[in-house]
């Protein structure tokens, strides 16, 4: 499944759950959350006591489905920002040349001598 199918899909699964709960039972369920240490935490304890979908309460269960949403999206978000800092430091290295630099830059092309898939500059 690829990415965009597996984000609507955990978007279209947490509006159902959620369309389908009260808004009390939601607020219950981010305050489970919140107890039991954040999103890491539960999921992390699910884990620890093995414990199936099936076996934990409704409640629990889409604090459960919350809590993974929200890692996701906080997992996504991290990735995106990693990327953006690696283009800004290529950016910045590619805007600011400096004698060090390029000497390096000439001791790397001559140690890898000349390839035929590189264009010489």
């Amino acid at each position: 499944m690829g990415r965009d199918a597996h984000v609507a899909l955990r978007q279209g699964l947490t509006y159902l759950a959620l369309a389908r709960g009260s808004r009390q039972r939601c607020r219950g369920c981010r305050r489970l959350v919140e107890t039991t240490g954040g999103p890491e935490q539960l999921i992390r304890d699910v884990a620890r006591r093995e414990l199936t979908l099936r076996s934990l309460g409704a409640e629990r269960r889409l604090a459960l489905e919350m809590a993974v949403d929200e890692h996701a999206e906080v997992e996504e978000l991290e990735r995106h920002w990693k990327e953006a800092e690696e283009i800004a430091e290529i950016s910045d290295g590619m805007l600011s040349t400096t004698t060090e630099l390029e000497e390096e830059l000439r001791r790397l092309k001559q140690r890898n001598g000349p390839r035929g898939d590189q264009p010489s500059s």
